[in-house]
């Protein structure tokens, strides 16, 4: 299922670029409202670190980034800020969190340093507070506009996946659910991407949830994400890994 819609644009601070999105009206368990995106770029190589075999998806590769995400000492350079809307990318308690209290945006936050084409990317997600969060990937911003990929859960065992096609359009891919999501709040599910060229696999505790055959975007940078569009979010990121294709 394919929704699209139009998103008018402000952007509200230098630290983070914020993209309003009036009179957006999110279908089926989204709910109404509207949210604003923020997130801050800049572009940059990533550095790889070893070479191994195979994953955990079995398309082999090479292992470009691990972070456990206990703080920023690692060299990727993820975002850490309070945006004016309360919205934080933040480390603390040994894990990355990712939190928005007003139900009308929603936050990214990016590994600065990262830039991937074909890949596979994973990050586990323990949902402190109720919302959609999750991966986002081939992230870009040109002329002040977005241009990327969202992967989610929510804690009712749904999963989402949005295509942002340039910064004022959306469209809303997939919308489903699937019994390999852990549901309820203090859970921890494991989310992954496989990404080479248009093909896009998704996976929830290594199992395949769906796929998607998308040629919008081949290269960008990876975050994560949350949307509170119920009620305020809080994610706690943990055990990132990207191996490159």
């Amino acid at each position: 299922m394919s929704h699209e819609g139009n998103i008018p644009l402000r952007f509200l601070t230098s630290r983070s670029l914020v993209i309003l999105l009036i009179g957006l009206l999110l279908l089926l368990i989204m709910g109404g409202g509207i949210f604003v995106l923020h997130s801050s770029y800049q572009q940059a190589a990533a550095n790889a670190t070893a070479t191994i075999p195979a994953n955990p998806y079995t398309v082999g590769g090479t292992l470009a980034l691990y972070d456990p995400l206990r703080d920023n000492s690692k060299g990727y350079q993820w975002d850490e800020w309070t945006d004016a809307y309360g919205g934080r990318c933040q480390f603390t308690n040994g894990a990355y969190h990712v939190s928005e209290p007003d139900t009308r945006y929603l936050i990214t936050c990016a590994s600065e340093t990262s830039k991937f084409s074909n890949f596979v990317y994973e990050a586990q997600m323990q949902a402190i507070q109720g919302g959609l969060g999750g991966i986002m990937f081939r992230a870009t911003r040109t002329n002040d506009t977005f241009k990327l990929y969202l992967f989610g859960i929510d804690d009712t065992g749904s999963y989402r996946f949005l295509v942002y096609t340039d910064g004022m359009h959306w469209k809303f891919v997939k919308n489903n659910s699937n019994p390999a999501i852990k549901q309820g709040l203090n859970q921890v599910n494991t989310l992954a991407v496989v990404a080479r060229g248009s093909a896009i696999t998704f996976y929830v505790n290594n199992q395949q949830v769906d796929s998607v055959n998308d040629s919008s975007y081949s290269t960008g940078q990876i975050g994560l994400f949350g949307y509170p569009y119920n009620t305020p979010i809080e994610e706690a990121f943990s055990n990132a890994r990207v191996w490159s294709l």
